[in-house]
Parts: structure tokens; C-alpha cells; sequence
């Protein structure tokens, strides 16, 4: 029987930092990937971009890698549209190529001793529901503390702890993508305060429900993603039929800045289809074995899925690495069966932030398409933000949605109460100038008279303090029912 404390099904980023933190903890860790090493780590292949925020970075700083990633990284340090207009973030994004991060990882692993074998994935059968062995190889099983699963969005080993969901449980999203890219010839032209920053592009007339960002890359290029609700992109553009000249047609008029003559990509982006993306609705993110005292715990697309308006997928496949898994170890006491009981619950509380994160990121599709909000909701949110934020998210009373979902330590489930709260403290404030303006015309216009911002302060203030007041409660809530999964 081979000796491993810890199976790791997946080495993308999440499965590779999941890994490196075990082996830390003094676990023996074995890592199983379906796909060959050339293709894991030497023809990665292409990959959408990732914007690391707070929320992701605190795991990699965590498991010590954070500083070995630091050159690599893009600081993106607002959001900046097509027609020049910014909003700048409290602290900038983090852009990387997701290949990269990978392999950064995987290296760091496998020099803290993790064992990785690769063309050698998860397949039914592999692990013994009733005694928690899990085979190896032909004649090779190991009996292992804890099994992860971080196999993917349509990953199998979810079903070890969710029997009743069906084959394929994963849910396509009402969105889709296809990506493309600037090469650096095309922003040759630009300066650092430009390209650094989180690029979007609102699409025009009949396309305004659809949308790209664009994440900067060390070599001067910009990866672009264009996101669309799939009844409205499937099938549109068929290679077969000239759909790569129809594509360039749609970005010259659906787009400022003359796209289609700088983008490349178009013609493979036809030809592989528009890409589906993918959501998890899994019960259960760990559980135990019956009482075989093996222990399985999902994270990543696994968990989640590829959610990615908020550029928050990984930060959460991470966060929930951390905040639901190795940050428990500092606690006291035996990691015994008990302990690891605890962590099932702990983790398995934190599923209302995945549930939370899904839903926000479908409403910030929206966001990101109107600017973040109409003209009048933005100039209300800035009044705002001037009086009630703070130097420390967490100290503020007041702060950018997105700020809330990058920045901030709150769990994510308070943070989904918290910000609908400030939405509807700028509708009713919104409504109330809208009101004092009357039938004229630009009553919903984003300039503020000054007695019209004395009357957001005025309303805001009697915001504030109920605002504050519910993160706390909440937060509390959270934090001790975190520790009631550990009595």
C-alpha cells in the first residue's frame, strides 16, 4: 500500500496551492491530474486571464508563494472604458495569465515534496465509499486522511459526497465567451496609465447586452473576453459560412475604438465556438467517507464553477481553500476525527458565499455593461463613497460594490447583504433627486447640484449607521457559526 495522507484530484491552480498547503502541514500529498505533463505544463495552451484580488492573494501568501508570483503580476488599477472614463479601484487587480500561475505553483509544490502524476485523473471506482481507500495504480491503494477535489467544473469526485446528483450535475450559465486578444503592436501607442488597468467595452445599439474586458499581459498584449447571453450568440457565426469577416463586421459597429482591425484571434475564437460557461449547485463541498475517517472536500471549478464577471472565480476557489480549509489549522488540539468533522461543517457553511458569489456575479454582468451604474447612480455612489470610505475597507461605511467583493476579508455571504443594502440606499436616494427634478429634461443626468448632493448626504446618513450596524451583526453571526462547527 503506498503511503500518502492526502489525494489531490487536479493540479489547475487551486488543486496546486491545495496541495503545497497540505504538504506544509506536514501531510503526505499525491496529486492526480487526467491530462499529460506537456500539456499541463509545457503546451499549456491558451487560457483566459485571471485578476487576482485580496480574497485569492491571501491564500497564495499563505502557502508562500505569493512572492515568488510577484514579477509575474499586472496591476490593474481601475476599471476603464471604451470612451476613456475610469473608476479607479481602492487597490488595483493583480492580472496573470492563468498557465503561468499554474506552473508557478505546480514547481513550488512539487519542491516542497508533492508527488504528481499526470494522465492519471479520478475515474468511478477509484475510491472505496466504505473504507475510504482510494486506488492508485494497478495493485497500489492508499488510505488517506482526506481526498480533494478539484477535478473541474464536471468533475467526478463531487459525486462521492453528492450520490444523488445526477451524472452531469454541473448547469450551463445563460452566458458564454470567446477570447481574443490585442498583441502588443496595438497598444503600442499606450501609456502605463492606460494599459494598466481592467479594460471594458460596452457594446452598442442592438448588442448593448453584451460586452468585453480585456486583462494587460507582461508582453504588451491585452486578453479579451467577450461575454454574451448565449440565445443571443449561439450559432450566430458559423466558419463554415464566412463567420470569422461577420465577427470582425459585428466589432467594427457594436464597439468603439476600431476592434475589429486590432484584435486577434477571431478567426480560431469562429472556428472552436462560442464557449458555454459553467456553474456548480453541488449541496454538500465535503463530507466523510461513512465513518471510514477519510475525508472529501471540493474546491475551484469543482466547488463553484467558471463564473467570472467579478474576475472573483479563482479568488473564491482560493479563498475557500484558505478561509474553509487551512487556516483551521492554527487552531489548538489533536487533528484528530473530530477536528476534521469540524471542518466539513466550517466548509460546507461557507457554500452560501459560492451561492452568493453565482448571484452577484450575474447582476455585475449588467454593471459592467452600464459602467457600473447609470450616470446619476454613479455620481450619488461618489458623493458617498467621498464621506463614508476609509483608508480600511473594513473600517468604511460606504465603499464600491466590486471594492466590497475584491478587498474586503467579510464573507462573502455579509458582503452580498451589505451591498444590496447600498443599492438600495442609491435607488431611493436616485428617486428622490429624480422627483425634485421633475418632468424636465436630463432628470436622471449624473451631474450634482450642490444642493442636490446635501440632500445624498442627508439621506445617506440616515443609511449609514443601519448599514454599519447590519455588517457587524452579521459578521458576528458568521464568525460564530464558523467556531459552533468546531464545538
Amino acid at each position: 500500500m503506498a503511503s500518502y495522507d492526502a489525494v489531490v484530484y487536479g493540479a489547475g491552480p487551486v488543486g496546486a496551492a491545495v496541495a503545497l498547503g497540505l504538504q506544509q502541514r506536514g501531510h503526505r500529498v499525491c496529486v492526480r491530474e487526467k491530462r499529460t505533463e506537456h500539456q499541463v505544463v509545457i503546451d499549456a495552451g491558451k487560457s483566459i486571464n485571471l485578476s487576482l484580488s485580496t480574497r485569492g492573494c491571501a491564500m497564495l501568501t499563505e502557502i508562500g508563494a505569493y512572492d515568488d508570483l510577484k514579477s509575474t503580476l499586472i496591476p490593474m488599477v481601475s476599471r476603464r472604458f471604451s470612451n476613456g472614463s475610469t473608476e479607479r479601484y481602492r487597490e488595483p487587480l493583480l492580472s496573470i495569465n492563468r498557465n503561468l500561475l499554474t506552473i508557478k505553483l505546480i514547481r513550488a509544490a512539487e519542491a516542497a515534496g508533492v508527488k504528481f502524476e499526470y494522465g492519471t485523473g479520478y475515474a468511478p471506482g477509484d475510491v472505496d465509499v466504505a473504507t475510504g481507500s482510494v486506488r492508485l495504480g494497478e495493485g497500489l491503494h492508499c488510505k488517506p486522511r482526506v481526498i480533494v477535489g478539484c477535478d473541474g467544473v464536471h468533475g467526478k469526485v463531487a459525486k462521492l459526497i453528492n450520490l444523488g446528483e445526477a451524472e452531469r450535475s454541473s448547469r450551463a450559465s445563460e452566458w458564454g465567451y470567446y477570447e481574443l486578444s490585442l498583441p502588443p503592436e496595438a497598444n503600442a501607442h499606450m501609456s502605463k496609465d492606460v494599459f494598466n488597468n481592467f479594460h471594458i467595452w460596452s457594446g452598442r445599439g442592438r448588442w448593448s447586452t453584451e460586452f468585453i474586458v480585456g486583462l494587460p499581459n507582461h508582453d504588451g498584449s491585452i486578453t479579451l473576453t467577450l461575454f454574451a447571453l448565449m440565445r443571443d450568440m449561439e450559432a450566430r457565426y458559423s466558419a463554415a459560412e464566412g463567420g470569422a469577416a461577420q465577427f470582425r463586421q459585428y466589432l467594427a459597429e457594436a464597439y468603439e475604438g476600431g476592434l475589429d482591425a486590432l484584435v486577434t484571434g477571431v478567426d480560431e475564437a469562429v472556428a472552436g465556438g462560442f464557449q458555454r460557461i459553467w456553474l456548480n449547485d453541488h449541496e454538500e463541498l465535503a463530507g466523510e467517507l461513512g465513518s471510514s475517517g477519510t475525508f472529501v472536500f471540493l474546491f475551484g471549478d469543482a466547488a463553484l464553477g467558471m463564473e467570472q464577471f467579478l474576475g472573483l472565480a479563482v479568488n473564491l476557489g482560493l479563498e475557500g481553500a484558505h478561509r474553509g480549509f487551512l487556516e483551521h489549522w492554527e487552531r489548538a488540539g489533536e487533528k484528530d476525527d473530530a477536528f476534521w468533522r469540524g471542518l466539513v461543517r466550517a466548509r460546507n457553511h461557507l457554500n452560501a458565499g459560492a451561492k452568493a458569489l453565482q448571484r452577484a456575479s450575474t447582476l455585475n454582468a449588467a454593471s459592467m455593461r452600464d459602467g457600473c451604474d447609470d450616470p446619476l447612480g454613479k455620481a450619488v455612489r461618489a458623493v458617498l463613497e467621498a464621506r463614508h470610505g476609509t483608508a480600511a475597507i473594513e473600517d468604511s461605511a460606504f465603499e464600491s460594490t466590486h471594492d466590497w467583493w475584491s478587498f474586503c476579508s467579510v464573507s462573502l455571504k455579509v458582503v452580498e447583504a451589505v451591498v444590496e443594502a447600498q443599492d438600495e440606499t442609491v435607488r431611493a436616494i436616485k428617486e428622490a433627486i429624480k422627483d425634485a427634478r421633475g418632468a424636465e429634461d436630463g432628470a436622471d443626468a449624473g451631474a450634482l447640484s450642490e444642493a442636490e448632493k446635501q440632500t445624498v448626504l442627508e439621506m445617506g446618513a440616515a443609511a449609514v449607521g443601519p448599514l454599519v450596524a447590519q455588517r457587524t451583526r452579521l459578521s458576528e453571526e458568521h464568525q460564530a457559526a464558523v467556531q459552533a462547527c468546531f464545538a
